[in-house]
């Protein structure tokens, strides 16, 4: 097919043949460009829904921007720096674990603690900000700082427990009556008499030092006996918590006297031979509820749980 058209004044002859072959690369120049400007918008597109919905980016199968790893490593961060302030406040709840810890040892004469659960620790290398994995890697930490706060709040309670435990084992009659050197010459239970050396019942322990040596309270409580009584010589009985009373006798001197208040370490008296005795020495007792009990650290603790005087608190075995 052919077009024919006049052109200008001249009147000058225009022919246009139309064949298929001239069609067909019309058609292909025509998708051509169509196919480039639908590149093109394409690209527009997509950059401007990095920068605006990053969201929609990766799910379309996008790098990410340097703006969006930066919010990412941010938010890394910030979560990091919560982690490390919950780390902190656990160190400085251990520490003060470790020094209450430390006063109970020094409470209970040759008590044997067990060392409680050791650390865990190690470098933290923070994720760089890959972004697909951004969700698995904040639900990790997160987590980490949720065992944080349960760990902290474990060491909180355990540390309270600690304090109840050292406070009640300051109010039981557990600490040494001497605090020079002494030895013991008889111990608490059945005993050959000194004088008749036939089988009786001793109901305390017997601290030979010298004549003179400052005895002391094995804790506190107020004094409801300090006078001379019979056998016993010069003596004082001290009454506690729970029931507890403590006994020193044969003393040389007596310091206090009848309704005082006394505290654990303070000097009471002086060991003396007064009364029953075959030479200086101390005789010490601890009664629970009027009943003699033998004055071991052990077994004033032992008591004291078995009779439930305080039983809001369980000793940590750790």
């Amino acid at each position: 097919m052919q077009l024919i058209w006049l052109s200008g004044p001249t009147a000058r002859v225009v022919t246009l043949s139309i064949t298929r072959k001239t069609i067909f690369w019309f058609a292909a120049g025509l998708a051509a460009m169509f196919f480039m400007l639908g590149a093109a918008l394409q690209l527009l597109g997509l950059r401007v829904a990095i920068e605006v919905q990053p969201e929609l980016a990766r799910k379309l199968g996008a790098v990410t921007t340097a703006s969006e790893q930066e919010r990412i490593e941010s938010a890394y961060q910030e979560q990091l720096q919560t982690l490390e302030q919950k780390i902190q406040a656990l160190n400085h709840e251990l520490s003060q674990l470790e020094a209450t810890k430390r006063q109970l040892v020094e409470l209970v004469p040759q008590r044997q603690v067990r060392p409680g659960p050791g650390g865990q620790g190690g470098p933290l290398h923070l994720l760089s900000g890959f972004e697909w994995f951004a969700p698995r890697a904040t639900e990790k930490l997160q987590q980490m700082v949720d065992d944080a706060l349960r760990l902290e709040s474990r060491f909180s309670s355990l540390n309270q427990q600690w304090v109840a435990e050292v406070e009640w084992l300051g109010a039981l009659p557990i600490q040494s009556p001497i605090l020079n050197e002494y030895r013991i010459s008889s111990g608490f239970g059945l005993r050959r008499d000194p004088f008749t050396r036939a089988l009786s019942r001793h109901e305390g322990v017997d601290y030979v030092a010298p004549v003179g040596t400052p005895i002391v309270a094995t804790a506190p409580g107020t004094v409801i006996q300090a006078r001379y009584w019979g056998a016993y010589g010069l003596m004082v009985d001290i009454e506690h918590e729970w029931g507890f009373v403590t006994r020193y006798a044969h003393l040389s001197r007596i310091l206090v006297k009848q309704g005082d208040t006394i505290q654990t370490g303070q000097t009471i008296g002086l060991l003396g031979n007064t009364g029953r005795s075959t030479g200086p020495h101390l005789h010490y007792e601890v009664r629970f509820r009027d009943k003699p009990l033998n004055p071991t650290p052990d077994h004033v603790i032992r008591t004291a749980r078995h009779n439930s005087v305080f039983p809001a608190i369980q000793l940590a075995q750790q």
